[in-house]
This record gives structure tokens, sequence and C-alpha cells, in this order.
């Protein structure tokens, strides 16, 4: 059974939102909605990486989960969320994404035969939306990097999963387009200093690791156009910089070598909560 509804419906009047301090990133959260709603259309055949990288993710689930509620946060068009419903068969499941265009493709992608409660929430993963310790599993593959507060965001998770329930994600860490110029990419995280803030949300790390995916693309223009079409183009820095229209004639300029190679060193990571 699929069913749509508002973040707010599943808390009580007591909970309180614990998004204070986000509205000064209005305007990042703005572009970054509306870039994965540009690329909804583009996504499913443009994210075969981000596909094969779900794929990765999804060999380490192999722990029990204390309830079969999950929750899939950033679940965009569904396309890998399908996967995750095959190899869990929850009783009820969860999509959560900021883009209603990603989440109209992902209603359209729901069928009667998977055999569980699906509901699609229309909403930040920087917003409480479920009560406190009412999550089986927490899933997200790739979504975790658009978060503004990283910390912030691992201490909602961690009030929402249950009691040794198990949060497993993937996002980029340091070394992801190491060949494009600095001042046109985002700031990412090392593999440690991920480990270091799930112990210091309270999780306890089961597993973690790192690994390389790339492409070549036959041009610099394809290696950029393929960021735009999966919605991944939005600057998170103050001091990255746009494309300039003199610059946009010669598109080899943003990377530093190997013209349209594009690389992701990938962190996935898997830890619950022992309490």
């Amino acid at each position: 059974m699929l069913s749509l509804m508002p973040a707010t419906s599943l808390l009580s009047p007591t909970h309180k939102n614990l998004s204070n301090g986000f509205e000064k990133h209005y305007k990042t959260q703005s572009k970054i909605k509306q870039s994965f709603n540009q690329a909804a259309q583009t996504y499913d055949q443009a994210a075969f990486i981000q596909s094969s990288i779900a794929d990765h993710l999804l060999k380490f689930l192999t722990h029990p989960t204390p309830s079969k509620i999950i929750a899939d946060f950033g679940c965009g068009t569904f396309v890998n969320t399908k996967k995750l419903l095959e190899k869990t068969k929850p009783e009820k499941l969860f999509g959560i994404d900021l883009s209603e265009q990603s989440l109209l493709l992902a209603h359209q992608a729901i069928s009667n035969d998977f055999g569980s409660e699906i509901s699609l929430i229309h909403q930040d993963f920087n917003q409480l939306i479920f009560p406190e310790n009412y999550l089986g599993l927490v899933f997200s593959n790739m979504a975790f990097q658009w978060s503004l507060d990283f910390k912030h965001t691992l201490d909602l998770i961690f009030t929402q999963i249950s009691p040794q329930g198990i949060l497993l994600f993937s996002m980029p860490i340091q070394g992801t387009f190491e060949n494009i110029q600095a001042a046109y990419k985002n700031n990412f995280y090392d593999l440690l200093s991920i480990q270091d803030l799930l112990k210091k949300t309270g999780f306890t790390l089961l597993k973690s690791s790192q690994h390389s995916f790339s492409h070549d693309f036959k041009t610099a223009y394809q290696a950029l156009k393929s960021i735009k079409n999966t919605g991944a183009q939005t600057q998170l820095n103050s001091n990255t910089q746009k494309l300039k229209k003199n610059i946009s004639k010669n598109l080899n300029y943003f990377f530093t070598d190997q013209p349209g190679f594009l690389n992701y060193q990938i962190g996935f990571f898997m830890a619950y909560k022992n309490i």
C-alpha cells in the first residue's frame, strides 16, 4: 500500500523542530532542491555510478534490525530504494526527499507487488520527521553530502532511530573529483572525520570502508553534463566559483588533467544505536 503524507503527520505536538539555525541556509537548500527537481527526469539514466555505489552499500546489510520499519533518506526517484525493498522486505518503508519532482517519479515507480506499506515524505532530512526510537533502519545512498550541518543530521537520526537500530549510508569523501580545479568543487569529509562524528553522536561503528568509482567520458562537456543530470552541481562552499562565460568556451579548464574523467572516492558506513 502506498501513501503520501506530510512530514509532521508522524510527530506528536510535543516534538520540537530541531533545525534551529538553518534559516540562514535557506537559499542554499533552495538551490539544492531546484537542482534535483531539474534533474529528476534525467537522474535514473545518468546516475549509473550512484547505482553501483548503492549495490555496494547494500552488501553491508547483513545484521538483523530491531524492527521492520525502514526509512530511505534521500530516496530520489526510488530507483535504489527498490533494491532496498528487495533486500530487506520491510513491513513499512518511508522514502524521504527534498525534491518533489523526484518523489512524483518515485510514486510512479512503486508497485503494489512490493508487499510493504510504503509512504513518501516530501521533507529535508535536516528536520525531525519521526518520533523518537521509531526506525529500525536508516538507509541513505549518496545524499548526506548535501547536509549543511552533518553533525546536526546525525543527531536527528540518532533521536529517530530505535535502540540497536542500524544506520547505513554512503557519501563522497576526500579524493572525489580529484582532477577538477579546487575552486569549482565542494569540500568533502575524510573517512576518519566521519567515523569520529558517528562516535561523538553516540553511534557504535560496525563497519566502514572506502572504494573508488570512476568513469571516463569522451569529452569534458559530457562529464560536467553528467554531474548536472544527477542534480549534483550545487555549490555549498562560499569560496567555490560559478562557471564564467569566457571559461565555458574551454571546459577543459575545470580539469587539472584527464578532461572528462570523473572519479569518486566513496565512504561506506554501518553503525548502530547502542543504548
